[in-house]
């Protein structure tokens, strides 16, 4: 629930999903009345919500792209504020309705996760925790996502980890993991 409401995500208005919105009162009722909040956007699949006292944050996947969006109080209108990444982005436990912002996880095959706690008024997030690889230097790698096209010509979005000196030139080993079913996706993750 968010204050006086309950949220749901559904895809019975749209195949991206959409966020409906019925008030508590309503539904202890037995009189439910779902208003559609947030509609369901072509290419944008919304996959989570959390409810806070005066916030709710939807995350969504644009161009195989994880992306937050904070909405304020009752304005679906537009977001508050966003956050976009090439990195993973995770909804970190944020079980405190009234907290000051919401913890976000970020990482790569190359990186390990950085929790960061991002404030409610969009300013500069600030590292609540950052998961250890001893021994391990990120700088010697890079992590990119290419769009490749499959035979009928669908783009593919592949993401790639290999050490700076690698020559990408098909002569070295490679190592493919592919999954592509019922809607899952397996993030770059450490």
């Amino acid at each position: 629930a968010s204050g006086d409401r309950w949220l749901l995500v559904t895809n019975e208005r749209h195949s991206d999903f959409s966020l409906l919105g019925c008030a508590v009162e309503e539904w202890r009722r037995g009189e439910p009345s779902w208003e559609e909040l947030l509609p369901g956007r072509e290419d944008h699949r919304l996959d989570a919500v959390e409810a806070f006292d005066a916030h709710v944050v939807v995350r969504t996947r644009h161009r195989a792209r994880p992306r937050l969006e904070v909405f304020a109080g009752a304005d679906f209108s537009s977001p508050a504020w966003s956050l976009t990444s090439d990195q993973v982005l995770e909804l970190g436990v944020n079980a405190d309705p009234g907290a000051e912002g919401i913890v976000v996880g970020r990482s790569s095959f190359v990186e390990p996760t950085v929790w960061e706690l991002h404030p409610w008024s969009g300013g500069p997030a600030r590292v609540v925790h950052r998961d250890e690889a001893v021994g391990h230097d990120p700088t010697a790698y890079h992590c990119e996502m290419r769009w490749l096209p499959a035979r009928d010509g669908t783009p593919i979005p592949v993401t790639m980890a290999y050490a700076k000196d690698t020559p990408l030139t098909g002569s070295a080993p490679l190592m493919l993991w592919a999954y592509g079913a019922y809607e899952s996706c397996d993030w770059p993750v450490w």
